[in-house]
């Protein structure tokens, strides 16, 4: 074999282990990156399941915000008599009931 010809696979072989190394290098990159994203794309999908319910649960405190402030109005329109007794309780019935309602 001639010397060209052995300088030429000896080029051949250190260009294939160059790029074989870039290569490895460039997996093991992207798999930290697969492994970081998995992390942050787990995290946004605890976040949206947490924050998933808000929207009810503010229109039911809204609602018992609502029954509270129509109960401290209708007390506080009652005369406590002359005596100092205090007001009959009101009517539940006239309030709406506590918790979810049913659709």
């Amino acid at each position: 074999m001639s010397t060209t010809a052995v300088i030429a696979v000896a080029a051949a072989v250190v260009v294939i282990l160059v790029l074989g190394g870039f290569l490895f290098m460039a997996g093991r990159v992207l798999a930290e990156l697969n492994r970081q994203l998995g992390a942050v794309i787990a995290a946004v999908g605890t976040v949206a399941a947490e924050t998933e319910p808000v929207d009810a649960a503010v229109e039911s405190i809204n609602r018992d915000v609502g029954s509270v402030q129509a109960l401290l109005s209708t007390l506080s329109e009652r005369d406590p008599g002359a005596n100092g007794t205090p007001a009959e309780p009101p009517d539940p019935a006239q309030f709406p009931p506590h918790g979810r309602q049913e659709s």
